[in-house]
């Protein structure tokens, strides 16, 4: 029972990650003007959502019936561990590579603003902890 539990854990942690960078990417979607700017938030969302709903989706699909992946003695196939370790990995490679990005945007939004200097550092990096 616990490792099934674990499993329903690990699906809405993944889906945890997407919706809070999700959040975040729409509260700057509303801050920024530049295009290029709003292609790569509009992008990181859409590509991140897909690939995290997909590495969520991966444990339940990894094993049929889906019981047998906290239920060895279950019989029945599951796919080769290399498979979801590597999209894993690759999924939080990803991931952390859009908190980056989504951290260093706000910079650019605020260091135009007229605002004292001491302001809108304290502002930046506030908008930054999401990388952390």
């Amino acid at each position: 029972m616990g490792l099934k539990l674990l499993y329903v854990g690990r699906f809405f942690g993944i889906i945890a990650v997407s919706t809070s960078k999700t959040s975040f990417a729409f509260t700057l979607l509303r801050l920024i003007v530049k295009p290029w700017q709003r292609f790569l938030i509009i992008f990181i969302v859409v590509s991140l959502n897909i690939i995290m709903w997909l590495c969520a989706a991966f444990l339940f699909l990894q094993c049929s019936p889906v019981e047998k992946a906290w239920l060895l003695e279950t019989p029945g196939t599951c796919w080769n561990n290399r498979i979801t370790i590597g999209y894993s990995i690759f999924a939080g490679v990803y991931s952390a590579l859009m908190d980056f990005i989504l951290a260093l945007l706000p910079w650019f939004l605020v260091w135009r603003l007229q605002m004292k200097r001491r302001e809108k550092l304290g502002v930046a990096l506030a908008m930054s902890l999401g990388v952390l």
